[in-house]
């Protein structure tokens, strides 16, 4: 994944790696080793001000996709093995409400791990006094 570049970058510069940085240095995968830490998932979100872009967060697995657009109370859920195309939503089928609260869960844990503070504090302050 292209987040994974800065921390590569940084490994083979012999500096180190932020540890709030979700990517991770691509190093022992280009000496042939695949570290079994791999990730599965990832965390993705949208929380720039658009009118016509609601704001969500998430995460991709290698299986599903979630996604939660907090301003709207919408989310959903695509099975990516058997809907490759995303057009069918999960979230409200019965049979799929635990995966829903994994995923929800999964995602409140990415986002605590990977949001910085300061980051979000400059995004709500320049959302509220866009100049």
């Amino acid at each position: 994944m292209n987040l994974d570049f800065p921390s590569t970058i940084l490994e083979f510069a012999g500096a180190n790696i932020p540890k709030k940085y979700q990517g991770r240095s691509l190093l022992p995968i280009i000496q042939g080793e695949t570290p079994a830490d791999w990730r599965t998932d990832f965390f993705c979100e949208h929380r720039y001000h658009h009118e016509q872009l609601p704001k969500w967060r998430g995460v991709r697995g290698e299986r599903y996709t979630y996604a939660h657009y907090y301003e709207e109370d919408y989310e959903f859920i695509f099975d990516l093995q058997r809907d490759p195309t995303q057009f069918q939503n999960l979230a409200k089928d019965p049979n799929h409400r635990a995966k829903l609260e994994q995923l929800r869960a999964r995602a409140k844990e990415l986002e605590a791990k990977y949001t910085r503070p300061e980051v979000v504090s400059y995004k709500e302050t320049f959302e509220q006094n866009p100049q």
